[in-house]
């Protein structure tokens, strides 16, 4: 499984929100890194009934994007109103073999 950001929403912020607050991770990560190679690289998804989201975090591009979208829910949202995990590879233990 790759590095994946799990986001979970409290009641409260729109789809709408969460999604206005995606596009503006995305773009900053756009002026950091190139707009092809950010949409080659950064992928997402949200849950059906838009209360999850997650953010493949797995390349450097999908991190930022992961990190400046926290940023924004805390300054605007408040840390309350969500809550992140991160899954994944990086988060499993490490096989040990004797």
């Amino acid at each position: 499984m790759p590095d994946v950001c799990k986001f979970r929403f409290q009641e409260g912020p729109s789809m709408e929100a969460i999604e206005t607050h995606l596009a503006f991770a995305i773009r900053a990560t756009e002026s950091v890194y190139g707009g092809p190679r950010v949409r080659m690289a950064v992928g997402y998804l949200f849950s059906e009934d838009g209360t999850e989201l997650a953010i493949d975090v797995s390349t450097e591009e999908g991190e930022h994007v992961a990190r400046v979208f926290t940023g924004l829910l805390t300054w605007q949202l408040g840390e309350d109103r969500f809550e992140v995990n991160r899954v994944g590879s990086a988060t499993e233990p490490e096989e040990v073999r004797g």
